[in-house]
């Protein structure tokens, strides 16, 4: 009898356990594509790429953005995205992958780095502007705030600093749904123009 129970409780599990589980994960900066260099130095000028990747997780989408924090004397220059997305790194980004997906790489950023940023200064991924968390679209459609891993600039024995997490969104909305569009002519639509 026990072992028919044991049974029928983890056929039970496997039942009701979803798909895709709700962990949300993090937004983490690299310098590779191996999610191994988690700092940065910034000795000698040059260009320097970040490599944004979703990780530990599954999600739809993502939102937030990237902010160099004091003592950081890098400049921006241009950002790659791998997905659809509106808005940019630098102000507030949404970017929808159109799939539940597991550690995609979201963007690339590029800034020209001058030898002078202080030692152990940061670059963060902080909540969109929208909103008070730096949110994840989860497989089944609803939204829940993730860690964040930034990068260290100029380290003294190199290492990563430890994840922060933002808390939950206040008003968590679907991001990624579509826009609502109305049925209208080109008449109509001239004549905004007119």
């Amino acid at each position: 009898m026990t072992r028919a129970m044991l049974l029928g409780s983890l056929l039970m599990g496997f039942l009701t356990t979803p798909a895709f589980p709700q962990q949300p994960g993090f937004i983490g900066l690299y310098i590779d594509s191996t999610w191994e260099g988690c700092f940065m130095v910034d000795w000698t000028p040059g260009v320097r790429t970040l490599y944004v990747y979703h990780r530990l997780g599954f999600g739809r989408g993502v939102r937030f953005r990237v902010v160099a924090g004091p003592g950081v004397t890098m400049t921006y220059l241009s950002e790659t995205h791998y997905y659809p997305s509106l808005g940019d790194t630098q102000t507030g980004i949404t970017v929808c992958y159109q799939q539940c997906l597991t550690a995609p790489l979201i963007a690339t950023i590029q800034y020209m780095a001058y030898g002078t940023s202080s030692y152990y200064a940061r670059i963060d991924v902080v909540p969109h502007p929208e909103t008070n968390a730096v949110e994840v679209m989860n497989c089944d459609g609803t939204i829940s705030g993730a860690w964040e891993q930034p990068i260290l600039i100029n380290p003294e024995a190199g290492g990563c600093f430890p994840a922060r997490w933002y808390g939950d969104p206040a008003n968590p909305q679907d991001f990624c749904a579509a826009l609502p569009v109305q049925k209208t002519t080109w008449g109509s639509i001239k004549a905004l123009y007119e």
